[in-house]
């Protein structure tokens, strides 16, 4: 896994990154609003490790550990054009993963979550009213006995009340 930067760290490097003159308009502009971001606490992580690799590879210190440069890794700088080098790529993508990652583990908590609810909310709740109905169909309180009923029909509704208390 990656270091990340802290946010002032970030901000350092945004700064130094900003005062280089190796920078286009667009990314100037990027770097302004990852600046912004950071002032808000809302910096994504792969615009983090985007500011990570950009400070690499223009050789403006960051921090942290960086990986010696080799002839390969020299082959694979940001061309002219402004696009972004395979290195850059993998690690905004790292960064991306982890965030996703992180994304998946709250949504599963949050499906758990509402899972274990809708059990609880599953389970028949009587109202007053429906059980004093379905007493009021086994036992006449007005003559304190029971109803005229089948056995038949008194067993039905011992059962449903059975049923939906179990």
């Amino acid at each position: 896994m990656r270091d990340m930067m802290s946010q002032n760290d970030t901000m350092n490097i945004i700064q130094s990154l900003l005062a280089s003159k190796e920078l286009s308009d667009d990314t100037r502009d990027d770097l302004s609003d990852f600046a912004k971001d950071i002032e808000k606490g809302n910096l994504h992580k792969d615009d983090e490790a985007y500011v990570q690799a950009l400070a690499t590879r223009l050789n403006i210190s960051t921090g942290l550990k960086t990986a010696s440069k080799n002839k390969r890794n020299n082959s694979s700088t940001r061309t002219k054009g402004g696009v972004i080098d395979w290195q850059e790529r993998a690690v905004i993508a790292e960064a991306r993963v982890e965030e996703l990652e992180e994304n998946v583990k709250k949504l599963e908590k949050k499906i758990n979550d509402s899972d274990n609810s809708a059990q609880k909310a599953t389970k028949k709740t009587w109202d007053k009213q429906e059980l004093q109905d379905l007493i009021d169909q086994l036992y006449d309180a007005e003559k304190d006995q029971l109803q005229k009923i089948s056995n038949e029909d008194a067993s039905a509704i011992l059962k449903k009340m059975k049923a939906d208390f179990a």
